[in-house]
């Protein structure tokens, strides 16, 4: 049995959580209050989506999905060892996948590890660090579009 959620979301604000799916699940979580300061509706909201690609990944697939909602060409982009970033933000709408390794990101105390099949999206000038906590090199497939 597979069991599908379209979101899941997290209140930060309340410290509330949504309980975890059972089974071979795919979740996706937004994130209130992080994002555009004019986005009342939450569309600029980061959003983590738990194995949303299948793994191996099919990198033509995920071409396309990401195609029609408006994003660049993706790229495959390495990771090594021990790299990070502290807080920083991007001129670009960014959405990746991990294709190997792991990948940590942290929105506004919110942490969220990225591994081969999830999904993760944010808009232009979201903060937020990250860091490969992979023993060896992560490489993500990564994709843009301008705001």
């Amino acid at each position: 049995m597979t069991i599908t959620r379209a979101a899941i979301t997290v209140g930060l604000a309340f410290g509330l959580l949504s309980a975890p799916l059972v089974g071979d699940a795919q979740q996706s979580t937004t994130i209130p209050g992080i994002g555009s300061p004019a986005d009342a509706e939450g569309e600029n909201r980061p959003t983590f989506t738990k194995s949303k690609f299948a793994v191996p990944l099919m990198h033509q697939a995920i071409k396309e999905d990401w195609a029609a909602r408006g994003y660049s060409n993706p790229k495959v982009e390495s990771y090594a060892a021990g790299w990070s970033r502290g807080d920083h933000t991007h001129s670009v709408s960014l959405i990746m996948t991990v294709v190997s390794g792991r990948m940590e990101f942290v929105f506004t105390g919110q942490r969220f590890v990225v591994e081969p099949g999830d999904e993760l999206l944010y808009a232009a000038h979201t903060v937020h660090s990250a860091r490969n906590i992979y023993d060896g090199t992560t490489q993500m497939l990564e994709s843009y579009k301008r705001p």
